[in-house]
């Protein structure tokens, strides 16, 4: 029945409206709290996205409209998103982590009118914005400009500096959400844009992403058409909805039985994610689906690895767990995976950035299944994805369904067609050209194969192939792979574009070395002059060495004292290595290594 409601559907806000009037007392929203979980049902979330609709409308957003979000993961974010797709308006999402230079780029190209901010933090960002004349990087199709900002109307999810928060707009509004005919929602076609969504901006200033009503009703179906997803299941959702995986989530749950469990706002101030209590609200949710990116996969299995080391009975009880012996180990396994993900845990879906196989069997060995999965923000989202029943370590899966195309070209990128495939980049005609062929299909820029039986693997991006000066060509992505599988190692960055020999970046595991070997606080802060440390890495790296060809081979490295991260600008907001940031951050150090 949901499937051929989102056939059907002209929008994702009729699909949604259409499901909760069958579905009007089933939870879609769920709040882990100590002892007093909250909940709200799908009737209850339409009134308040019928409300705030009705203040859109009376502040001016009509369709068409551009409206940008501002904020981490919530329930207000959905509910933002809804109203404004009611109306045929546009919604523009923002990472919540971005400085204000980076959104004034975003809000100026989308030509954002009205705002949803999440809480002060944003809005001292957006007063910078407001204050001064911002210059706007050219594009290939554009050139320079300056931009004064001003915005038709800004609304705050929190209550700031006297202003409403959304509760009381909305319930002031939930009166004028009873009448239907002031919000013109059901004259919107499937084909309309829906949303802006902005690339990260690695090698150039980022594109907006034209994102229709059809490409993302059509990849929730292509979805549930997998079984990836189980209809009445439950997802914590935490990931950030500025980017498209979250946000596909998202759309599932509110067009079909499936209800979203979101953690607590750690602090009304500010966007920051606490680490601490989103674990804590992660195993508290009791779902049985967990969206995740590996970077989060690969901090977990760092604290286990460091956790084993101790010297306790937990300790122990780990060590035993990763050694996969004893009678003891199903017990054990079992304790820890429903501390980590909860007592309904079944599975995590993987996304946002390629999962290492050895990330991946960690995992896996534990009795912890996590679901690899592969798609684009142009894609929208998902094109390829492992299941509970259709599962190979490695690989990303099969095609999710048979509407959607997939070719590997002669040089090895992969390519699609299908109807969840974007038309290409708002204001970016040569862009769009240039990633799509001539007979339409869209070039990923990503590398991979498809074996046998339908498996793809992804095997690095196209453009980070390094090609040394002897004209070698070496894709970083399967010998990073191998160089992370070690529990002294957090993060790897090959280099060596246009030289003689291939050298690598290294982050450390500093928990598990400080355990293992015994190190003081001076030998972590500066890791490449410890000698137990360089000694154990360089016995690693002669181990990989032998696996590879002499072309491929590391001839040298550097630790570095600090991992890439969002906050010093070394990895994209969706937890992707920004290769151009780490080579300028560790210019000295890599150049020292030539």
């Amino acid at each position: 029945m949901e499937i051929k409601r989102l056939n059907s559907a002209k929008s994702i806000y009729s699909a949604f409206k259409e499901h909760c009037n069958s579905n009007p007392e089933k939870v879609l929203f769920c709040f882990p709290r100590s002892g007093n979980d909250i909940f709200e049902t799908r009737n209850e979330v339409l009134l308040k996205v019928k409300a705030l609709a009705a203040t859109l409308q009376s502040k001016g957003v009509t369709s068409g409209s551009r409206v940008g979000i501002i904020s981490n993961t919530r329930a207000e974010w959905i509910i933002a998103d809804l109203a404004i797709l009611s109306l045929g308006a546009v919604s523009v999402s923002v990472y919540q982590s971005l400085l204000a230079a980076d959104i004034a780029y975003i809000l100026f190209d989308a030509e954002v009118t009205h705002l949803f901010i999440e809480n002060s933090e944003q809005l001292n960002k957006i007063k910078e914005l407001i204050s001064k004349s911002w210059d706007i990087v050219a594009t290939e199709d554009r050139e320079a400009t300056t931009k004064q900002f001003s915005f038709d109307s800004i609304i705050s999810f929190e209550k700031i500096e006297n202003n409403e928060g959304l509760d009381d707009i909305i319930n002031f509004n939930d009166a004028c959400s009873k009448n239907e005919n002031i919000i013109s929602k059901d004259n919107i076609e499937r084909s309309a844009l829906a949303s802006l969504v902005y690339t990260s901006g690695t090698t150039g200033p980022p594109k907006g992403v034209i994102q229709t009503h059809e490409n993302h009703l059509s990849n929730v179906r292509q979805v549930m058409e997998s079984g990836l997803i189980i209809n009445g299941a439950s997802i914590f959702l935490f990931l950030p909805l500025a980017h498209s995986f979250a946000r596909l989530m998202a759309y599932i749950a509110v067009t079909n039985n499936i209800s979203l469990v979101l953690p607590e706002v750690s602090d009304p101030k500010n966007s920051k994610l606490n680490p601490a209590l989103l674990l804590r609200d992660m195993a508290h949710s009791n779902c049985e689906i967990i969206p995740i990116v590996p970077r989060f996969l690969e901090k977990i299995k760092d604290q286990l690895e460091s956790q084993a080391t101790k010297n306790t009975v937990t300790a122990l009880m780990l060590r035993l767990a990763l050694s996969k012996y004893g009678f003891l180990v199903p017990f054990i396994k079992s304790k820890i995976k429903k501390k980590i993900f909860g007592e309904k845990f079944k599975y995590a879906v993987s996304g946002g950035a390629k999962l290492g196989a050895s990330i991946n069997s960690f995992f896996h060995n534990l009795g912890i299944t996590i679901l690899e999965g592969y798609g684009l923000t142009e894609t929208v989202v998902a094109t390829n994805a492992c299941t509970l029943k259709y599962n190979k370590i490695g690989s990303v899966g099969k095609v999710l369904a048979s509407d959607i195309l997939i070719k590997i070209f002669e040089d090895g990128e992969i390519a699609y067609k299908g109807p969840n495939i974007s038309s290409g980049y708002l204001g970016r005609p040569t862009a769009t050209r240039k990633s799509f062929t001539e007979d339409g299909w869209f070039l990923t820029g990503d590398l991979g194969r498809v074996d046998e039986e339908g498996y793809l693997y992804v095997e690095g991006r196209k453009k980070e192939i390094i090609v040394t000066s002897g004209g070698k060509k070496i894709a970083p992505l399967p010998i990073e792979e191998k160089i992370n599988n070690s529990p002294y190692i957090s993060q790897s960055v090959l280099f060596g574009d246009g030289m003689k020999y291939l050298v690598v970046l290294i982050t450390i595991n500093k928990e598990y070395a400080k355990n293992c070997l015994k190190l003081n606080n001076q030998d972590l802060e500066n890791p490449s002059e410890c000698a137990a440390l360089v000694k154990e890495i360089s016995a690693h790296i002669d181990r990989i060495n032998a696996e590879l060809a002499s072309f491929e081979t590391i001839k040298k490295f550097h630790i570095a004292n600090q991992d890439p991260s969002v906050e010093n600008s070394m990895l994209t907001p969706s937890m992707k290595i920004k290769r151009n940031a780490v080579a300028e951050a560790f210019k000295k150090e890599l150049e020292a290594l030539y």
